[in-house]
């Protein structure tokens, strides 16, 4: 984070927790209930629209 600019270290915080229960869902067999699929689909989805606006011109 050091060396990230700002927007971009933001949204690296914002994913670490859903990429963690990605992670555990892969290695380790967790199995994920629909509420966390849906709050995940919806981090991204803020992400995806956030970096969508700050490119728009």
């Amino acid at each position: 984070q050091k060396y990230a600019a700002v927007a971009s270290a933001a949204i690296i915080m914002v994913l670490e927790p859903l990429l963690t229960v990605i992670a555990a869902a892969l290695w380790y067999g967790e199995q994920l209930p629909l509420q966390k699929i849906i709050g995940g689909v919806l981090i991204l989805v803020a992400q995806l629209w956030f970096r969508w606006r700050m490119l728009k011109p």
